[in-house]
């Protein structure tokens, strides 16, 4: 019988109320999955460009000048985590324990503790490289490109600030505006400078420099308000420190998986060697950049839900960090065999031998992708120094197992010892802080 236009099964439906969303599907409720396809395209934008412009790249530069700007492009990303001492992790961490002007205070603390630190250990390197010119030596790169790097680390700092704000405040569409705006001013310059004035590494380093400088600054109008209420206690600036500092050693760490490789390739065969092993691994960051947009998104996230400690919303975390692991598993597998083809099609045939690189490479960005969730565990648990205890041993780790895997088996070796280091600490990590913070790992599979 009919009822107003409904069947009797519909009236009875209504009577049970609306349809309950599986558990397994119930992350789909929550704005992360909004703020993760926000972060994913403006993450993409970015990548996608580099990624499609290699091929304009690896005609206008040499092996040499590759590996030049990449050995450029991974030093400053160390130099940028020391300058930040955890701020940016810390930020997110405590940003929803904190009413407004406590949030308001800490930032501003933080900002001021990493223009300080900034200022200090930009001033060492430059004393430490006019005297010895060590790190030149080292990385067999000419002296200007240290002294670049160091100014691009301290502008990136404050950059990496600004966007972690914007990520805890939620303000998705800002942070995607920031981060492209300078992606398309940094590649503006810098194809400018190859193909229109003859430059080779020079160029790309530019529109690198010139762009991260303007966005600092830019970052810095942005947080101005925050500064100018703040002052820097002394003893909150303490606690920082003893917070952030071991995060510096975990991103040292981490920063060595993706350089130590490139620093002994140079060293122990040439820097045209590093050029091409490093377009095998810029052809892997694809991977890399769904796992940090995802990690983007999922921080605020979880920092905020995993302190209330409460069974239901451990379940849905952790069914969200398998789901994650499942569908990045099969992004970096399919990815990984048809790089391959694409290196073949898509850069000049100097750089052919990278396909030998990328599928192990894929595979590492997938652990680490994990073992990046997995260390939010440890780091909400307040277990700071287990996190870059379990860094720094893993990074020793690798650097002993890169240098036997390049003598005996080659370049390919600097791959293998990727993908193996990160597979072990991400085992590590999950075994500690399973113990450390216990999560419904079982139960939440359950439907």
């Amino acid at each position: 019988m009919e009822s107003g236009g409904q069947s009797e099964i519909e009236i009875e439906q209504d009577k049970r109320g609306p349809k309950k969303v599986p558990k397994v599907f119930s992350f789909l409720e929550s704005g992360l999955i909004r703020r993760t396809l926000v972060y994913t395209v403006s993450g993409s934008i970015s990548a996608l460009v580099a990624f499609f412009l290699l091929p304009v790249l690896t005609r206008f530069l040499s092996p040499y000048d590759f590996g030049v700007v990449e050995t450029f492009t991974a030093l400053t990303t160390c130099l940028s985590g020391i300058v930040l001492i955890g701020g940016n992790t810390i930020l997110a961490k405590e940003y929803f324990d904190l009413n407004r002007v406590g949030q308001q205070r800490l930032i501003g603390q933080i900002i001021l503790l990493v223009l300080c630190s900034a200022a200090s250990i930009s001033g060492v390197l430059y004393v430490v490289e006019w005297s010895n010119k060590a790190l030149a030596h080292t990385f067999k790169i000419e002296e200007v490109v240290i002294y670049l790097a160091i100014v691009v680390a301290a502008a990136n700092a404050v950059i990496a600030l600004t966007t972690t704000l914007l990520q805890v405040q939620k303000k998705a569409i800002i942070y995607t505006l920031y981060v492209n705006a300078k992606t398309i001013l940094e590649l503006s310059i810098s194809l400018s400078a190859i193909i229109l004035l003859g430059f080779k590494w020079q160029g790309r380093l530019a529109g690198i420099m010139v762009s991260s400088l303007s966005f600092a600054v830019v970052g810095l109008f942005f947080l101005e308000p925050i500064i100018d209420q703040s002052v820097l206690d002394l003893r909150n600036a303490k606690r920082l420190a003893v917070l952030g500092l071991p995060l510096v050693a975990a991103h040292i760490s981490v920063w060595i998986y993706g350089m130590v490789d490139r620093v002994m390739i140079s060293n122990m065969f040439d820097m045209a060697a590093t050029g091409v092993y490093s377009v095998g691994f810029r052809f892997a960051t694809v991977v890399g950049m769904v796992e940090t947009a995802f990690s983007v998104a999922w921080m605020p996230y979880f920092y905020e839900n995993i302190r209330l400690n409460d069974r239901q919303v451990d379940e849905r975390i952790v069914r969200m960090t398998f789901m994650y692991a499942a569908a990045l598993l099969t992004f970096a597998v399919a990815f990984g065999w048809g790089s391959r083809w694409l290196i073949t099609v898509m850069v000049d045939s100097r750089f052919s031998a990278a396909r030998s690189f990328t599928f192990l490479l894929c595979m590492g960005f997938w652990f680490s992708g994990l073992w990046k969730l997995l260390g939010c565990y440890l780091i909400a648990a307040g277990n700071t120094k287990i996190y870059g205890l379990i860094t720094s041993a893993t990074a020793i780790f690798h650097i002993g197992l890169t240098l036997y895997l390049l003598r005996h088996i080659g370049i390919i070796g600097a791959a293998w010892a990727t993908m193996l280091s990160f597979a072990v600490a991400t085992i590590t990590t999950f075994i500690i802080a399973a113990r450390l913070r216990p999560m419904p790992w079982l139960s939440a599979l359950k439907c």
